[in-house]
């Protein structure tokens, strides 16, 4: 048999397919141009066109019932438009199949929208970078289908993942599309908080045949009548109709049972056996039937590939099987399993099931560990373990893994242990490939697999407190915040119970780290605090130093400058040899605070010292960093001219490199360099491109200068749904902590503009800005003068700003005090 001309009859539920005897080759392998492999589906095959070949729509859903054709219609209709085979490297589509332990998120899109060999993904800015991936775009429309997308899903049908449904949200809300991003899924998702991608995207439901089409699929796969389907009595027809949700899938593996030899059913059984099974479980008991008819040789061979769990070549399944069937057989048999349309084949060769009917499959083995006689069938965890070690010879070196995609095999080998039930390895290996998958990724793409073992590894409670720690942070990072301390306090509680001290401490800087980033700054220090007594009695430098880093970021917060400054020169001190990466951040930050105190000579020093520690390690993102604490300096010593040079240098680079964070900020202090040069085009170019890498509640600064430049601007509407954003962030932080200092000057300025808006009271926002000074904090002189610079900006003459800039000049004087 002709494996190709196999393949283009491979049924994928809702085909339609020639005679059950014969195989009609093409060339590509795909649906040829002209005719719909289709009984029923005009409509959802026009609209999916459509919305593939617009220019408006980014995001459609095709959803569904298992095995109704959804599948099989994306890909008759991308090879209909001439897009090329998702299973062909050189194919601007991209093809991922999701699974209940999968690995696709933001980095996944990012991958498959960007050129080859461009560097790893940050991890908490890979949207942001995704924002750049789709800003560089030139020439051919990427198209992303994420098959059985209902994995991705939680309850209430909702992305598990926020970053990628912020991610869609992004990709969706460009007004001209860039990419496609089809998701095929049993569920279409629902809608979370602050979203509106799913209700804007294109959707395409495909619901069960009509009684008439049934009978039509039927005549299809019955073509010479012989078991009377299409012949059915009107009442049968119904019946069946009925128990099969006019499923296509559910019909062909129903057409499969009796045309078995011996039958698995006759014609005349049908209608009872149906009623007899609960509809829930009707297409793993046809998958049952099916499979039992088969001749042994092919009924191993279906069982191996189940328990692969993914494409997979013939050598692959010769070495799952080589204790039960001989290696010569295994070739024949899948071509044959291809042939029954048990089996999908792709364009390289490769085999695999039908995700719906993996767990069928192997269910009908035998649990246990015992070994089973020769001759006998195994068991389901002794065949899983031996498709366990045939992925790993299948995974890449290290080395070699240049992005998520190349980790796909030992995703696969997590998956087989936790199909097997064998949580302790499936941890060991999550371990081993964490530091891979955070390089190229976030960490959040294990985070199925962390909540599959929790709680599942027995007297293994150091591997207990590493998950449930790296959960913490996959919580914290993904915004469920509750989540999150639940996950480190249980993590705690082990560590301490087992005097684990370096656990300990390294929890309580992640939890700093976690109520920082959540606003909660007098529990972050009390954390930071903790680490800091701990590292110091340990004599650990680099954890004494990230203690101090994150002790004076909560200072610096709450006005606490000289204390702050003091942690960040200790943590300099600390880690200067130990960790350049750690010592460079804590010069950065000492830069900036002095220039806000107006202490331009240490300032100056500060820079110097980091310049030294990048230049000793001259990554890009280091080069940027450096350069955008240049311009920011220069903007403090009123050297606009200056301040705009080296933030575009910082833009290049960070362009070049693919780096959000500090392409974010350089353009912030290019923007705001274009204000004090009175070019507020300028000026409105650079914060409109700032905030599309911008993660909503950080970095304020940016929101409140893009408020302003769109009031100077006359867009009136834009710059009050921008004022509203910035006050209801600045009220969540003070909710949160009510010293948190920044967070009232932005508060203020957010008042300012209702004093222009809606002509309130202005000592609304003066009682706001003197929160941000209460009186043990320090003054601020360069800070202040910024302040003052921004509402400046922002009352351009109007007199109804003038008491609060009267007011601000007197307890907030700046360098003129």
């Amino acid at each position: 048999m002709d494996t190709r001309g196999a393949l283009s009859m491979s049924f994928d539920a809702g085909e339609i397919l020639g005679a059950t005897d014969t195989v009609v080759t093409r060339a590509t392998g795909l649906p040829a141009r002209g005719g719909s492999i289709f009984v029923d589906r005009t409509d959802q095959r026009s609209r999916l066109r459509a919305a593939l070949d617009d220019q408006v729509t980014s995001v459609i859903v095709v959803s569904g019932p298992a095995g109704i054709g959804k599948t099989a219609l994306v890909r008759e209709v991308l090879a209909d438009l001439g897009w090329g085979d998702p299973d062909d490297e050189a194919s601007a589509v991209r093809w991922h199949d999701a699974t209940p332990y999968g690995e696709i998120g933001v980095p996944t899109l990012i991958e498959d929208i960007e050129p080859p060999g461009s560097g790893q993904v940050a991890g908490p800015s890979a949207r942001a970078r995704l924002e750049i991936a789709l800003d560089r775009i030139d020439g051919t429309r990427p198209v992303i289908v994420i098959d059985s997308a209902e994995n991705l899903l939680k309850e209430g049908h909702v992305l598990r993942d926020s970053e990628l449904d912020l991610a869609l949200e992004a990709v969706q809300g460009r007004p001209h599309s860039l990419v496609k991003v089809v998701l095929v899924t049993q569920h279409a998702p629902e809608a979370t908080t602050g979203v509106a991608w799913t209700d804007t995207a294109c959707p395409i439901s495909l619901e069960g045949l009509e009684p008439p089409s049934l009978r039509e699929h039927f005549a299809m796969l019955d073509r010479s009548d012989r078991y009377g389907l299409a012949a059915l009595p009107e009442g049968d027809l119904r019946h069946i109709h009925g128990r099969l949700a006019g499923n296509p899938r559910l019909a062909e593996l129903l057409y499969a049972v009796l045309s078995s030899d011996p039958p698995g059913l006759k014609v005349h059984q049908i209608r009872a056996w149906l009623s007899s099974v609960p509809a829930s479980e009707v297409h793993q008991l046809l998958v049952h039937r099916f499979v039992d008819h088969l001749p042994s040789g092919q009924q191993r061979v279906a069982e191996a590939l189940a328990a692969l769990g993914i494409p997979a070549c013939t050598e692959a399944v010769i070495a799952v099987l080589k204790p039960y069937v001989p290696a010569p057989q295994i070739e024949p048999a899948l071509r044959a399993l291809v042939a029954a349309r048990l089996v999908l084949e792709r364009r390289d060769g490769r085999r695999y099931l039908r995700k719906t009917e993996i767990g069928a499959v192997l269910s009908r083995l035998a649990d246990g560990d015992r070994w089973t006689d020769e001759g006998e069938p195994p068991t389901r965890r002794g065949l899983l373990l031996r498709a366990a070690k045939v992925l790993q010879f299948m995974q890449k070196d290290e080395d070699d893994v240049h992005g998520i995609v190349d980790l796909d095999m030992h995703f696969a080998r997590v998956d087989v242990w936790l199909r097997a039930g064998m949580h302790d390895q499936a941890h060991s290996l999550i371990e081993s490939m964490d530091d891979l998958v955070r390089l190229w990724g976030s960490g959040a793409e294990l985070r199925t697999q962390r909540e599959a073992v929790r709680g599942r590894l027995g007297d293994d409670r150091e591997g207990e407190l590493m998950n449930l720690a790296a959960l913490g942070d996959i919580y914290s990072y993904s915004g469920d915040f509750p989540a999150a301390q639940s996950a480190y306090r249980t993590a705690l509680t082990i560590a301490k119970e087992d005097q684990h001290r370096e656990a300990i401490r390294r929890i309580h800087i992640n939890m700093g780290f976690m109520f920082w980033e959540h606003d909660h700054l007098a529990e972050a220090e009390k954390h930071y605090g903790w680490a800091l007594g701990l590292a110091g009695e340990d004599d650990d430098g680099c954890d004494r130093a990230a203690a101090l880093i994150g002790l004076a970021d909560c200072r610096q917060r709450q006005g606490d400058y000289r204390h702050a400054i003091g942690d960040a020169l200790s943590a300099f001190g600390a880690a200067r040899e130990a960790d350049p990466g750690l010592a460079s951040d804590a010069a950065l930050r000492l830069t900036l605070w002095y220039a806000e105190l107006n202490e331009i000579r240490d300032a100056l020093t500060m820079l110097a010292r980091c310049g030294e520690l990048i230049t000793a390690r001259p990554e890009p993102s280091a080069r940027a960093d450096l350069l955008n604490a240049t311009a920011n300096l220069h903007l403090y010593r009123d050297r606009y001219g200056e301040a705009r040079s080296a933030a575009r240098q910082a833009i290049d680079i960070a362009r070049d490199h693919r780096d959000p964070i500090n392409l974010r900020r350089a353009l912030t202090v290019l923007a705001l360099a274009h204000v004090h040069m009175d070019d507020l085009p300028a000026a409105r170019e650079a914060i409109e491109e700032s905030a599309r890498y911008r993660v909503a509640g950080r970095e304020t600064v940016e929101l409140a200068l893009r408020g302003i430049i769109a009031h100077r601007s006359g867009l009136v509407g834009t710059a009050r749904d921008l004022f509203q954003q910035l006050h209801d962030e600045t009220s969540h932080r003070t909710t949160a902590d009510k010293n948190d200092l920044p967070a009232w000057d932005f508060t203020g300025i957010a008042r300012c503009h209702s004093v222009l808006l809606n002509d309130a009271d202005p000592a609304t926002a003066l009682e706001a800005f003197r929160r941000a000074r209460p009186k043990p904090a320090e003054r601020t002189p360069g800070l202040d003068d910024r302040l003052r610079f921004m509402v400046e900006t922002l009352a351009h003459g109007d007199p109804r700003l003038e008491p609060v800039l009267t007011e601000l000049a007197r307890i907030r004087p700046g360098r003129a005090g």
